[in-house]
């Protein structure tokens, strides 16, 4: 299937059985993108990430990460689908995660319907400068406090903030911090790429 513009909304059952035909796929701005396979490289830097993370956060009660994770914008009645997003890794803080599961008392029959905290997308050899800004741009607009866009081929982070209007590069040899999204979480640049 080729990339195509939406005529009409989606219900969640659609877009799981769309999902399930298809594979895994995004939907933005009314556009059904059909994700590609990761490369291995790509594979293990999102792995190392998520068990340094997966540590942090269960250590301190922090909330959950989670890989590969789809998450959708459903409209005001959670019955429609108006997007839907498949980053390469998420946060989701304690209190929010345990709320949605209180209020979404079906939460295990559907698609993840809370916008993260944090967002990773981890840059592969083919990824464009404009496919990737487009993502930070929409996560942005979703509402996702923090987005780290991982370049393993530059061995660098970048930083996304929803309440700053210019990224943060973190290089090879400086420590990536958390913020206010992961208090007290630090990781040097260079440990997500051994």
């Amino acid at each position: 299937m080729t990339d195509q513009v939406l005529t009409e909304q989606l219900t969640i059952e659609e877009y799981i059985r769309l999902f399930d035909k298809e594979g895994p796929l995004e939907i933005i701005d009314g556009e059904i993108i059909i994700m590609s396979p990761n490369v291995f490289g790509h594979i293990f830097t999102i792995r190392t990430l998520f068990l340094i993370l997966h540590t942090f956060v269960t250590n301190f009660k922090l909330g959950e990460v989670f890989t590969e994770s789809t998450f959708v914008l459903p409209d005001t009645s959670k019955q429609w689908v108006k997007g839907s997003r498949l980053p390469d890794l998420i946060f989701i803080r304690a209190g929010r995660l345990d709320d949605y599961k209180t209020n979404t008392p079906d939460w295990r029959e559907k698609p993840l319907m809370i916008v993260p905290d944090l967002v990773v997308e981890v840059v592969s050899p083919g990824d464009s400068y404009s496919d990737i800004d487009r993502k930070v741009d929409t996560y942005l607009a979703d509402g996702v406090e923090r987005i780290w866009i991982i370049d393993p081929q530059r061995r660098k982070v970048r930083v996304h903030l929803q309440a700053q209007a210019h990224p943060i590069t973190y290089k090879d040899s400086q420590m990536l911090d958390g913020g206010e999204t992961l208090p007290e979480f630090s990781v040097k640049v260079s440990e997500l790429f051994e």
